[in-house]
């Protein structure tokens, strides 16, 4: 059997009466299943052409109404620099994926909306994620679930901006 690395790092913290164990633990878990389903989606998106930056920005703009927002709420939405967003908007308008428009109340406002083109490629993105099960291999849909509420919790008593 296999010994996961997480637990004998914790196991060694608390060995060496390292402070609050449990919660390095937590971290350090955190901290490697993002690495693992980050490597995921960097893999699945390069294939598609696109950054995990970019996919985020059009799946984000696929669930608005009109498919489009102002690049300022996108900024907001994603907890990316404004810079980031304007670049990950220059991508997906080189593919054919998004473009700018201006708003119709604000001149001075860049809405980016997403072309049909561009549609097809979030879902074909997401189809592909959702193959490669989003990086969580064959975690159950209850514990992904599960996963998902404890997080929800973790980043309630955290720090999170959201």
């Amino acid at each position: 059997m296999r010994i996961d690395p997480v637990l004998r790092t914790a196991s060694a913290w608390r060995e060496a009466s390292l402070p609050a164990p449990e919660h390095f633990a937590a971290a350090v878990s955190i901290l490697r299943t993002s690495q693992i389903v980050g490597a995921t989606f960097d893999r699945v998106l390069r294939e598609r052409g696109i950054t995990r930056n970019a996919y985020l920005l059009l799946i984000t703009l696929r669930v608005r109404e009109g498919y489009a927002d102002t690049l300022s709420r996108l900024s907001r939405q994603l907890i990316v620099h404004p810079t980031t967003v304007s670049m990950a908007v220059d991508q997906l308008e080189r593919l054919g994926y998004v473009e700018r428009v201006p708003d119709a109340t604000d001149g001075r406002t860049t809405i980016a909306r997403v072309t049909e083109e561009g549609l097809r490629a979030t879902d074909a993105a997401s189809q592909a994620l959702a193959d490669a099960k989003y990086g969580l291999g064959e975690t159950s849909a209850s514990l992904a679930a599960a996963a998902t509420e404890i997080l929800r919790q973790v980043r309630h008593e955290g720090d999170s901006p959201d």
